[in-house]
């Protein structure tokens, strides 16, 4: 079986809801990397699916 595609994402908010529910449909993709302004947001996915949750800042 080949690895999984690696993906990071940019913007955890509802939109991200979403790929989150419907993540387990798609074995050949793995959530590596997640980042937010709203630092909550990432940091509350990054340890049910194994990801690094990244700090954002505005500009």
């Amino acid at each position: 079986m080949s690895r999984p595609m690696r993906i990071g994402v940019v913007g955890c908010g509802w939109v991200f809801d979403l790929y989150m529910a419907t993540a387990g449909r798609h074995p050949g993709i793995a959530f590596t990397a997640l980042a937010d302004i709203d630092q909550a947001r990432p940091n509350g996915w990054a340890w049910p699916t194994g990801c690094t949750s990244t700090p954002m800042r505005r500009r």
